[in-house]
């Protein structure tokens, strides 16, 4: 009996000698600090968490852990910032080239480039690039011939060298087509990843002789990119691109723990 008691008041005694939830805080806050010598934001930031979630009567850690977390929070702040700023300033200096408008049919505006304004491009077949304040670049190939293709999706080339659109079904609203005269207009709008990474594969090739051809049913139209719709294209991806990282880094910053 005299045993039995002996060994229950030592387990006790090893029980009550453990580490302290402070201890135990303090650890992880070391963790953390460690962490985030090494570089990783996000690792030291989910240790202080776990210091304020696991272990809520260590006052003294906790209230280290949450100023630490503050301080990386604004650290992160400043840089996103800093990157935020850049991204609004290119976005001002490509808004130059472009007019923000909004079609009859259209849900968004969008930003057209004063080169390709279609009501100044009528009379030829060339390809234009678009952007939503959203940062998607949308293509349109415009056909002026006199005769019909009913082309539903294009083919950019230089030597072996290729990329495609998407075909957009002849029934959509995005496929128009009219006549006056024996002219005949097509326009073909390639949205919502439609057109497949077309102008990423313009900007890669820019300075080239790229060709392009309107693919209708059995029929295609070939032409030469003209090096204005090259240059505009390249600002529309620029532009939009722009456009997602301010959208991103806005998001990112209100998300941010600063006060």
């Amino acid at each position: 009996m005299v045993t039995g008691w002996i060994v229950l008041l030592a387990l006790l005694w090893l029980w009550g000698c453990g580490p302290t939830e402070e201890e135990k805080a303090s650890a992880r806050l070391r963790m953390a600090r460690a962490i985030l010598q090494g570089g990783d934001t996000t690792a030291a930031l989910l240790h202080l968490d776990s210091v304020l979630m696991l272990h809520p009567k260590a006052a003294v850690s906790g209230n280290a852990a949450t100023n630490l977390r503050r301080e990386i929070h604004w650290d992160v702040y400043q840089r996103k910032q800093l990157a935020l700023d850049s991204a609004r300033a290119r976005i001002a200096r490509l808004e130059r080239s472009f007019v923000l408008t909004q079609g009859e049919f259209e849900r968004t505006p969008r930003y057209v480039h004063q080169r390709q304004i279609p009501e100044e491009n009528l009379s030829r077949s060339y390809l234009r690039a678009d952007v939503t304040p959203a940062g998607e670049v949308v293509l349109t190939s415009q056909y002026y011939g006199s005769g019909r293709l009913a082309h539903q999706r294009i083919r950019v080339w230089e030597g072996e060298q290729e990329a495609f659109t998407d075909t957009v079904p002849l029934e959509s609203a995005d496929v128009y087509h009219g006549s006056f005269l024996g002219t005949t207009w097509e326009r073909v709008t390639f949205r919502s990843g439609r057109e497949d990474g077309m102008a990423p594969f313009i900007v890669a090739h820019a300075g080239k002789r790229l060709k392009m051809a309107f693919l209708g049913k059995g029929s295609q139209y070939v032409i030469f990119l003209e090096e204005r719709d090259i240059k505009a294209i390249g600002e529309a991806v620029e532009l939009a691109a722009a456009l997602r990282e301010e959208k991103k880094l806005t998001m990112e910053i209100s998300r941010l723990h600063i006060r």
